[in-house]
C-alpha cells in the first residue's frame, strides 16, 4: 500500500513526489560516489565558515546559508558545552 498525503491539494502531491525524486537521485548518488550532486541537483559541499547546505523543503530544493541562525545553533552549542552533551 502507498503512502498518501491525508492533506493538501494535489499540487501538493506532485511537489512531494518531485522532492522525493530529487532526494532518492542524490541518496543514490552519494552511495555511489560519496557526493549527493547530480545532474539535476547542485549539492553544495557544506561550508562551516558559512553554513551553506542544501535544504529539501518542498517545493523546490534550495541552497541556504541561515541554518545556524535559523536553528538557534549558537544557543545549542553553550547548552551542549554546559551540559557536557
Amino acid at each position: 500500500m502507498r503512502n498518501r498525503p491525508t492533506k493538501g491539494t494535489a499540487a501538493d502531491g506532485a511537489s512531494a513526489r518531485s522532492n522525493s525524486r530529487t532526494m532518492r537521485g542524490s541518496w543514490t548518488q552519494f552511495a555511489a560516489v560519496g557526493a549527493p550532486a547530480t545532474a539535476a541537483q547542485h549539492w553544495p559541499k557544506f561550508d562551516i565558515l558559512h553554513h551553506t547546505m542544501l535544504s529539501l523543503v518542498a517545493p523546490t530544493p534550495h541552497v541556504k546559508t541561515d541554518f545556524a541562525a535559523a536553528h538557534h545553533c549558537g544557543f545549542w552549542a553553550t547548552v551542549a558545552l554546559t551540559t557536557g552533551w
